[in-house]
């Protein structure tokens, strides 16, 4: 058998093989009847779930599949996607199919069409899972040997349960989800309180591989191999509310039944034993080792971890003196004497100890030092009857492998401090001078010749721990005002030396980012105010200008039917013209021919004229000639006819002369007309087309205002779902500066140790905060901190300039080095490699992970490349040979990752996508050399410094420029944005560091006392230090907050 599982009203019950078969059983029949049965399945079924009818089934197989198939017929109805390993849980669920696989993935498929509704991961592989009657919660017991109780609806982790030792087998969830049940392979079932996660018993037995929780809350259902379920009962009753934490120590206060409990987290604890309620509860401040009663009942005594030993009275109140702080080391044993007048405890640490204190008072009565490690118990033996301290004192220490008993004398006494001395410090340079530090909120620094106080340092609180500067110049305290103080030797603060360093940076960078979120708001409504106030202008824009064209089609249209009637009278005056025009020429014609014809008439009858008369002059002269009479008579008949044919054409011409006048004075007139109406239609001609382009133009201004209408309707929404996320980003913004505020104030915690370093440069100071402190020794200002210990520090000592060692509650003495040497990892190109990277490099920039890293180079007035490479291998991801025209000076990945930005000798600044390496846009604006770039954290703006002397913002996605700063007098060579603020450092050749708004372009502050040309800058994202690389080799250190010069660092082996 694989799996089973009930329908919900427990009728049927469906059950998978290894057969690869999955059975229907009827509960109802006597005995059980198989329904129906699903075979041949392709793997082994690991998980089934009926439907509340049985008519359908859900089965997953070994393989990762997921069907849901009918019961009746075993057909597959739908097959579900996405698994790829084998499913262990199956169910029906609010209409959806829940199915829970050892992918390490929940997911949740409509029955219906397959799909994927939701799906939520697993720490790792589930092994065993348990669903909730009313399936609001699932209990999942994972490979990593933890069980989860999960929230069905979103996957959330309700509660986890730690502890196993051995993979778990099968969980349960009780009635009402009450109680939870885990099975490992031990045979331990373990009981657990499902609202509070807490553990409550454990039953153990051989050979149990499941276990159940039934109805009966009271008892426990389990299930062995080869044999019978088992009932077993549950043995717990109530837990009293207890931290997570051993019980350290357990007394009986007889008189009120209360039975008081010291945990090894601090906790004092008083319980009714009638009810298991806490009748009160209070702390001792740190880990608790021990705990004792007096015996009349009315004092409890703590000893704690952190060198204090508590009073209390059977209520848990501060009893006498409340405490016997300072001690030598953490307080390991204590015990009252018989009387319960004094109070004997014992120490641990490198020197033993015991002490005796005067209950009433508190003061050290005697101190017995001891060479054992550790003290197994202790015992104070009193003379009856005592009055007052007796000269000697017996005290009876047991360790591990003999009884101690010791007698000791009291030397001598140092009076002043009004409360118990907690820490002792002396002066390297004068052993006659002795620091201490007192619970009563003072330091005090001795002279032990006289045994006079010489200097008080006011702390403000309980001294825990003191150091002295190695010259015994400075000096140090923390205590319990939940930070250091650093004063000189006459007692002037130096500095407060408060919280943790990373929380801090992370605290400033929150308020940053807050800042510029509220900025990113205040913007974001400002362009939706502008764009809802500008959508109905451009809607009237475009109406008008609809109308307008409306009113020009009408107008264009109106041209149009003038020039088709002023069209019509000129074609017709036109054709009347042309038709007259020739008829006259025609006319023209025929009495051009009848002239002819007459003159060439004419022109005969001369010419026979001129014949007859020679003719006749011949004849006169030879009358006798018959010739000459017979051809003088032929032309005077030629004469006769030619003259009459001259008449008769000399008289045609007077009809066609007359008919070309007529026509051409008709075709004149109709000309003249043709002009009346030529006019008219050229003035029409002119109008339309004057109209056609008042409409055209209109045409163009309406698309115009379509388009911006479009896209002031379109930018409505944009703009509301940016003021959206803007509103989300700040509400975020906020939570994350509350948060960061809370871990910095919860990592201003009492301070336990202080200590210099052996040269006085470095100070460290440690305390209930786990977080280790690095501070400057003489300036007292934030260096670094180391994080590892998980519980509070005790203590902390130097050993010689570099290492510091660390010990705390969480049993772990650590070792840090606080000035490691840098280690090269990988040179990445040579000058045998161009093809790596072709020049020298002028920048290099890391993403924002450190996975890559951007390299800038180039060959000078030839080109200027860029380089990405994986910093795990060294080898380039992306390269963009001809990033500019000639070499690039600055390189830097934005925020995001995504683009590059570069500067270079070109002039330009350029922007290119990572992704693809193609360029994104080109900044024209500096007249000389562009030097440095960084982008804003946002990454919508970028600076730029120059060799023009000035620093330019610009907008990183227009490509505007919106700001030149130019107060520079020499080339501005570096700038930087400063955390998430508006404001940005730059360095100069001018030798000078300046902090200008970028907003205003207004300065800020100047920072001068460099000697020599300024190359570069950094800040930390607080302002708080800026520091500026030099051309003399030196790097100098300014607060930026203030403008303090601080400190400069010279080049390696200069003297």
């Amino acid at each position: 058998m694989l799996a089973l599982q009930f329908t919900n009203d427990e009728t049927k019950l469906a059950t998978a093989g290894s057969d690869r078969i999955v059975r229907l059983w009827n509960l109802q029949a006597q005995p059980a009847a198989e329904l129906s049965r699903v075979a041949e399945l392709p793997a082994n079924p690991t998980a089934v779930s009926p439907s509340n009818d049985g008519s359908q089934l859900i089965i997953g197989l070994e393989n990762g599949q997921l069907r849901l198939v009918n019961s009746a017929d075993g057909a597959v109805q739908k097959e579900f996607m996405g698994h790829t390993a084998a499913l262990l849980h199956t169910a029906f669920l609010n209409g959806q199919i829940f199915s829970l696989s050892r992918d390490a993935s929940a997911r949740f498929s409509n029955p219906a069409d397959g799909a994927q509704v939701r799906t939520f991961p697993l720490p790792a592989p589930p092994t065993a899972a348990a669903l909730s009657s009313d399936a609001q919660r699932l209990l999942v017991a994972c490979a990593d040997q933890q069980a989860r109780l999960l929230q069905m609806d979103n996957g959330a982790v309700l509660q986890t349960l730690q502890g196993f030792t051995a993979p778990l087998l099968a969980v349960s969830i009780g009635p009402a989800a009450k109680q939870l049940a885990v099975t490992d392979a031990t045979g331990q079932v373990s009981l657990w309180d499902a609202a509070t996660g807490k553990f409550l018993e454990s039953m153990t037995q051989q050979g149990i591989f499941a276990s159940v929780l039934p109805a009966d809350v009271t008892s426990l259902l389990t299930v062995r191999a080869a044999a019978a379920p088992q009932r077993l009962t549950q043995r717990f009753l109530f837990a009293p509310e207890a931290p997570a934490s051993p019980a350290r120590g357990a007394a009986f206060a007889a008189s009120n039944a209360i039975a008081v409990v010291a945990f090894a987290d601090g906790t004092l604890r008083g319980i009714n034993c009638s009810n298991g309620q806490a009748a009160w509860n209070t702390s001792h401040g740190a880990a608790i080792n021990d705990l004792t009663i007096s015996d009349d009942g009315q004092l409890l005594a703590t000893a704690g971890e952190n060198a204090v030993a508590r009073l209390w009275n059977s209520s848990g109140q501060p009893a006498g003196i409340q405490q016997v702080a300072a001690l030598p080391g953490p307080a390991q044993k204590v015990a009252f004497s018989a009387d319960g007048k004094m109070l004997l405890t014992t120490t641990a640490g490198n020197a033993p100890d015991a002490l005796l204190i005067d209950v009433q008072t508190g003061s050290i009565l005697e101190r017995f030092p001891e060479t054992v490690q550790t003290m197994t118990g202790s015992l104070l033996l009193t003379r009856p009857a005592a009055q007052a301290l007796p000269s000697t004192i017996s005290v009876v220490l047991a360790a591990a492998d003999r009884l101690l008993v010791r007698q000791h004398r009291l030397l001598k006494t140092l009076t002043g401090h009004t409360g118990i001395v907690s820490s002792l410090a002396t002066f390297p340079s004068d052993p006659l001078q002795l620091l201490s530090g007192s619970a009563d909120g003072t330091v005090r620094r001795w002279n032990l010749t006289n045994g006079q106080a010489q200097q008080q340092y006011n702390l403000g609180a309980a001294a825990h721990a003191i150091a002295v500067s190695p010259d015994g110049q400075r000096i140090a305290a923390g205590g319990d005002n939940r930070f250091a103080r650093l004063w000189n030797l006459n007692g002037n603060q130096i500095a407060e030396l408060r919280g943790d360093l990373r929380l801090r940076v992370a605290q400033t960078r929150a308020r940053q980012q807050e800042t510029a979120a509220n900025t990113r708001l205040n913007v974001a409504k400002q362009q939706l105010d502008v764009a809802e106030k500008d959508l109905p202008v451009r809607t009237d824009a475009e109406k008008k200008l609809m109308e307008m064209v409306t009113a020009a089609n009408t107008d264009v249209d109106q041209k149009k039917a003038m020039v088709a009637t002023t069209l019509e009278a000129r074609v017709q005056a036109e054709k009347a013209a042309i038709e007259a025009s020739a008829a006259a020429r025609t006319a023209t014609t025929e009495k051009q021919t009848a002239e002819t014809a007459a003159k060439d008439a004419a022109a005969a009858v001369q010419t026979l004229q001129a014949r007859a008369t020679r003719l006749q002059q011949a004849s006169a002269a030879d009358p006798t000639s018959e010739v000459l009479k017979q051809r003088l008579a032929t032309a005077q008949q030629e004469l006769q006819n030619a003259t009459k044919t001259s008449q008769e054409r000399t008289a045609a011409v007077q009809a066609p002369t007359a008919k070309a006048t007529e026509l051409a004075g008709k075709a004149n007139e109709l000309a003249q007309k043709l002009g009346g109406v030529q006019k008219p239609w050229s003035d029409a001609v002119a109008a339309l087309r004057t109209s056609e382009s008042a409409r055209t133009l209109l045409m163009q201004q309406h698309a115009i205002a379509t388009r911006e209408l479009q896209a002031a309707q379109q930018l409505v929404p944009v703009r509301k779902d940016l003021l959206q996320r803007a509103e989300a980003a700040l509400a975020t913004a906020k939570t994350t500066v509350e948060t960061a505020g809370q871990a910095l104030q919860q990592s201003e915690q009492p301070i336990r140790a202080v200590c210099f370093s052996v040269d006085g440069e470095s100070l460290a100071t440690a305390g209930d905060f786990p977080g280790i402190q690095m501070w400057d020794g003489k300036l007292g200002t934030t260096l670094e901190s180391f994080a590892g210990h998980t519980a509070v520090v005790r203590s902390a000592r130097f050993s010689g300039t570099r290492y510091l060692l660390t010990a705390a509650d969480d049993r772990q003495l650590f070792v840090w080095d606080t000035r490691p040497e840098w280690v090269l990892e990988r040179t990445i190109g040579a000058v045998n490699q161009p093809d790596l990277l072709s020049h020298r490099v002028t920048s290099v920039s890391f993403s924002e992970d450190s996975k890559l890293l951007l390299a800038a180079s180039g060959v000078p007035s030839r080109r200027g490349e860029l380089v990405l490479f994986s910093t795990a291998d060294g080898n380039p991801v992306l390269r963009i040979p001809q990033a500019h025209d000639d070499v690039v000076y600055s390189a830097a990945l934005s925020p995001d990752g995504r683009r590059i930005a570069s500067a270079g000798a070109d002039r330009y600044l350029r922007t290119f996508d990572t992704a693809t390496g193609q360029q994104i846009r080109r900044f024209e604006g500096h007249t000389s050399y562009a030097l440095s770039v960084g982008w804003k954290r946002d990454g919508q703006q970028l600076a730029t410094a120059g060799a023009d002397n000035t620093v330019r913002i610009w907008d990183a996605e227009t490509g505007d420029q919106l700001r030149t700063i130019e107060n520079y007098n020499r080339h501005a060579t570096a700038v930087q944005w400063i955390g998430e603020t508006d404001t940005i450092a730059s360095a100069s050749g001018d030798r000078m560091v300046r902090i200008h708004n970028a907003s205003n372009g207004g300065l800020v502050r100047n920072l001068q006392g460099a000697d020599s040309w300024l190359h570069c800058v950094s800040t930390t994202p607080d302002l708080s230090l800026i520091v500026a690389g030099s051309a003399n080799g030196t790097v100098r250190i300014w607060n930026g907050t203030n403008g303090q010069f601080l400190k400069t660092l010279e080049e390696p082996g200069k003297p």
